[in-house]
């Protein structure tokens, strides 16, 4: 017989990157032969995995370890979950305790500028762009130079880019948006004036 082990036990990676497991056989009561590797409940959106070797072979009262690596995308998240490594001989099949794999969206900081800056009131358009988290909300703010103006939301794109679209000012003065990104509570204030 074999046991199996997997280490470490928690990761937690930022999408568009890499993981890896080493998976260890160890050869019990004299046990020696090919094991093959598998991996359970690893699989989500955007993630490729692989062993390397394929198979192992445990000598008797000895070792052999598989390194399984999982390459994720841009866009690729998932929240904790547990994987079972296991290895098969024949009809003997043993599982190694579960790991732990949690992979967060990239963050990005958080960029905004008005284009143009300044234009004449109720004729020049206006639209506010930037940059924040991919699949994040950016909140704006608004103040107005007679009191509070409205709440807006923009949603964030998977390359990371957001844009208000255009608007009109309907009131002379300088105007100012307070922008949050929903995801990592980064602000920043963009100003025009109408």
């Amino acid at each position: 017989n074999f046991n199996v082990t997997a280490s470490p036990l928690t990761q937690t990676i930022t999408s568009g990157s890499s993981v890896s497991y080493n998976v260890t056989f160890t050869s019990v009561s004299g046990f020696a032969g090919t094991v093959n590797p598998s991996a359970l409940n690893w699989e989500f959106t955007g993630a490729t995995g692989s062993f390397s070797p394929a198979t192992v072979n445990v000598p008797s009262g000895g070792q052999a370890t598989t390194v399984f690596t999982i390459n994720t995308t841009g866009s690729a998240t998932t929240p904790a979950r547990n994987i079972t490594f296991r290895g098969q001989n024949g009809s003997v099949t043993n599982s190694a305790s579960p790991v732990s794999l949690t992979v967060n969206a990239p963050t990005a900081n958080l960029t905004g500028s008005v284009t143009p800056s300044s234009g004449t009131t109720g004729v020049q358009l206006f639209s506010i762009s930037g940059t924040a988290t991919p699949g994040a909300t950016v909140r704006c703010t608004e103040t107005r130079p007679f009191g509070t103006g409205g709440v807006y939301n923009y949603l964030v794109n998977s390359g990371g880019s957001y844009n208000s679209g255009q608007f009109l000012l309907d009131q002379l003065g300088l105007h100012s948006c307070l922008l949050r990104d929903m995801t990592t509570g980064q602000e920043r204030t963009v100003s025009y004036t109408g």
